[in-house]
């Protein structure tokens, strides 16, 4: 039962962590005043980088290892699982949404918060 209350626990901070990074993301793209138009497009956006970033990091395992015994492999499964994770959210949101609203740079700027906020908490 703990087992399962634990991942549950490690899931709930990622994807609070992701929601956090995409969207520091978009303050810092903006110099956080988010234009009103930009502001709409963002609940579309969110749920769709949630579960690619969340997709990824399952497929890279970083649900099966325990916290207290991270590694610097695990640091780096992070990094690719974050990589991953964006360039999946890139794809799919160029295929449903077309890219023409949308600022690349956040993608990027998202990657850099989503690995570090993930690297911090694993480590810490």
């Amino acid at each position: 039962m703990i087992k399962h209350r634990n991942k549950i626990i490690f899931f709930s901070t990622d994807v609070v962590i992701v929601s956090l990074s995409i969207l520091l993301a978009f303050l810092l793209r903006f110099d956080f005043i988010i234009p009103d138009d930009t502001i709409s497009i963002i609940p579309k956006y969110l749920p769709i980088v949630i579960a690619s970033k969340i997709f990824s990091f399952v497929i890279f395992g970083l649900y099966k290892g325990m916290w207290r015994y991270t590694s610097l492999s695990d640091l780096i499964n992070i990094i690719k699982a974050s990589s991953l994770g964006s360039l999946i959210s890139l794809s799919i949101l160029a295929l449903l949404f077309g890219l023409s609203g949308f600022p690349r740079s956040v993608i990027f700027i998202d990657f850099i918060f989503c690995s570090i906020g993930l690297c911090s908490a694993r480590t810490s």
